[in-house]
């Protein structure tokens, strides 16, 4: 397992990780990625993350089911992670979670988390 620390740009989305600005740091379990991370030129190693507990909302998203699960699992909870998720998570989200949309290729990720907020409201 390796610590990463975003380096470049304000957020980074892929490869099963998504950081931004405000929290920049990744964990990954194996060093095949995190050298492929590190081959982008948007992350670096942390070596000073050793032996520190990972912000449970950088973990990769797929692995926990998008936040649910969790004790402290809300509808608020799923409306602050989509705001932190890119085009392409935000698609998989909303096929994992049975929301469907006519989102063409470029559609802005604004779009589609309006749609998906709208989607949830639907289903409470």
């Amino acid at each position: 397992m390796k610590h990463l620390k975003l380096k470049r740009g304000m957020s980074y989305s892929g490869r099963g990780v998504t950081a931004t600005k405000a929290a920049p740091n990744v964990t990954v379990e194996n060093d095949a990625q995190a050298d492929e991370l590190i081959a982008t030129g948007y992350f670096e190693e942390d070596k000073a993350a050793k032996g520190v507990e990972v912000d449970p909302n950088q973990m990769d998203l797929f692995e926990d089911g998008f936040g649910e699960g969790h004790e402290d699992a809300s509808e608020s909870g799923a409306v602050e992670l989509i705001d932190t998720l890119g085009v392409t998570k935000l698609r998989e989200y909303a096929k994992k979670h049975g929301i469907s949309g006519d989102w063409p290729a470029g559609t802005a990720a604004d779009v589609i988390r309006e749609d998906i907020r709208k989607a949830l409201a639907e289903q409470e």
